[in-house]
């Protein structure tokens, strides 16, 4: 599993770290604005539609609707995993 953190504004991702907090500290000193990012995991073994997970603790935005952990907003969640899949799978 890989955990990975999205800014949707900018198009880009970082992975690999040991938190989600640590790759979204890295985009933040990059330049990225916090409401553009969001987290989730990647099961590289997996095949089935599971192998994204739209769960972190950066995801928890009560200002932005977001009150969990999970991504809720499905339009959100979508866009998390067309850029994790561009990155992840295009190389396949």
């Amino acid at each position: 599993m890989v955990k990975f953190v999205v800014d949707l504004e900018r198009k880009i991702v970082s992975a690999g770290g040991g938190l989600h907090s640590d790759e979204e500290k890295l985009l933040l000193d990059d330049g990225s604005q916090q409401e553009h990012l969001w987290g989730g995991n990647y099961y590289l073994n997996d095949t089935s539609d599971k192998r994204f997970e739209y769960t972190s603790m950066i995801n928890i935005r009560p200002n932005q609707g977001n009150k969990s952990q999970e991504i809720q907003a499905p339009e959100i969640r979508a866009q998390v995993r067309e850029l994790a899949a561009f990155y992840f799978e295009s190389s396949k």
